[in-house]
């Protein structure tokens, strides 16, 4: 298992840079690894419909390209989805 890069960088209290995505499309994640400028993405789960297979490429995707992967959850099935996305593999929920 590779270290927690985002968790790395707010401990050392260095700055980050995320973008946030809409679509479960594990290109697009790719995409955002490939230029490079981002260290995590955020999924926003509250707006978007997924199924477990959509988080588990999505965070595969992540870790394959050595960048962190984090969800967004909606308030209201917040713990279910939690603990989706931790099987799934995100590294980080908010």
């Amino acid at each position: 298992m590779r270290d927690n890069q985002f968790r790395l960088m707010l401990n050392e209290g260095k700055p980050t840079v995320g973008t946030r995505i809409w679509s479960t499309w594990p290109v697009i994640t790719e995409t955002c690894a490939a230029t490079g400028i981002f260290d995590y993405v955020e999924f926003v789960a509250e707006y978007s419909p997924f199924t477990q297979h959509d988080l588990e490429g999505l965070a595969m995707a992540c870790e394959l390209h050595g960048i962190s992967s984090m969800i967004k959850v909606d308030f209201q099935n917040r713990f279910y989805v939690a603990q989706r996305a931790l099987a799934a593999g995100f590294q980080a929920i908010m």
